[in-house]
């Protein structure tokens, strides 16, 4: 049993590192987006004839990405959840006296 608790330690703690690392990367591609949705904002309330086929569409883009990152940290999220409960119920049955 404490072999398995050992693997689950270092799982979970693979798990975070994945977590962590994602949500800074997607916290940085977020804010090139936030800023990307800035300018097209800004390009089609002060051009007149800006074509709002390409403003749709550049919005569109800008929006599935967003998507993609939040369901992908989402994910990473759930898994790492998981991990930690999978760890806790080994812990309590490793610390738990055998009678």
């Amino acid at each position: 049993m404490e072999h398995i608790l050992q693997l689950t330690l270092f799982h979970s703690r693979r798990s975070q590192e994945d977590l962590l690392n994602f949500h800074m990367s997607a916290i940085q591609e977020s804010a090139e987006l936030l800023t990307q949705e800035g300018r097209l904002l800004q390009a089609v309330q002060s051009e007149d004839d800006y074509e709002i086929d390409n403003y749709v569409q550049k919005l569109e883009k800008i929006l599935e990405r967003k998507t993609y990152l939040i369901e992908k940290l989402g994910g990473k999220l759930k898994e790492f959840r998981t991990h930690l409960k999978h760890e806790e119920i080994l812990s309590n049955k490793v610390s738990m006296p055998s009678y």
